[in-house]
């Protein structure tokens, strides 16, 4: 019986099934567990976009390509890539990376205006419409699809239906600084000095238009021969860029001197008109209004 009791321990020790119903079927030794299939890193998009926003447009580039050799057709990096691209002022080049993020199968109010400013550049202007107007119903309340299109009619000179365009971004957009610019120099050209101010008031009031707003003010007046508000202006500009003030400034004040030369002459004051025209050598004897200047005086002012 001990023997017995024995055997049957060392029976249950064997097989480790002593309590348990016997299985008609061997039980099988367990398979090692496969190995996780790697899945690849995403990728550093973040370095990319850092390089973009340094303005480092050939090292985005090469840091776009080392990527997408291991995530080739990634709609982002081909974004970048045709950012870079378009930076640079390789438009053609800009235009096949934007088109392969199309074929990805990515719809993007960011694309859409990427891809029409790239065609507006390589002057294909149909298909540039064409793109801006598709996106237009994708993205209607999107100032900028507007504002490009008005683009497109200020190059084919029809300024009529490029005032309409810049409008309807304002519509939808009442601060878009683009569209205030333009719109305000489309005016300014027609004389419609009332209008550009107008706008070109608005947009100085935004801090990254300032600059451009100052100096586009500053010459919009200088046309209306408001001298004084317009170096108020060139004041503005210079606390923004020196550089750029002066060479307004300089500009400004030669046209004041050759406007007012021009009145004395219009009114027959012929001894002003020639003191002021002896002033003018001095002051700017490189302008090259002096000739057209000295043959008014000989005609209407002789001696």
């Amino acid at each position: 019986m001990r023997v017995q009791l024995l055997m049957t321990i060392a029976l249950c020790l064997g097989t480790l099934s002593c309590r348990e119903p016997k299985k008609t079927t061997p039980q099988r030794d367990p398979e090692p567990e496969p190995i996780a299939k790697l899945t690849l890193a995403a990728p550093n998009l973040e370095a990319v976009q850092k390089l973009l926003g340094e303005g480092k447009y050939d090292d985005a580039l090469a840091a776009v390509e080392r990527e997408l050799a291991t995530h080739p057709d990634h709609p982002k990096l081909l974004f970048f890539q045709g950012f870079a691209h378009f930076n640079l002022k390789k438009y053609e080049a800009a235009l096949v990376s934007f088109e392969k993020v199309r074929k990805t199968g990515v719809v993007s109010l960011e694309l859409t205006i990427s891809l029409s400013e790239t065609l507006f550049y390589l002057q294909k202007f149909d298909e540039c419409e064409k793109v801006l107007r598709d996106g237009m119903l994708k993205f209607p309340k999107a100032a900028a699809l507007w504002y490009n299109l008005g683009g497109i009619y200020a190059e084919k000179k029809d300024l009529e239906n490029a005032k309409k365009m810049y409008a309807e971004a304002l519509l939808r957009e009442p601060d878009f600084g683009p569209a205030l610019y333009s719109l305000g120099d489309l005016y300014a050209s027609e004389k419609v000095y009332d209008r550009a101010t107008e706008m070109l008031n608005k947009l100085v009031q935004q801090e990254k238009y300032k600059e451009i707003a100052h100096a586009k003010l500053a010459i919009v007046l200088s046309y209306q021969k408001k001298w004084d508000e317009a170096l108020t202006h060139v004041g503005e500009l210079e606390k923004l860029n020196a550089a750029s003030a002066k060479l307004l400034r300089d500009k400004i004040r030669v046209s004041q001197a050759f406007g007012e030369l021009g009145e004395l002459i219009k009114t027959k004051k012929c001894k002003e008109a020639k003191a002021r025209l002896e002033t003018i050598r001095k002051d700017f004897p490189g302008s090259p209004a002096l000739p057209r200047a000295q043959e008014l005086i000989t005609r209407d002012c002789p001696r």
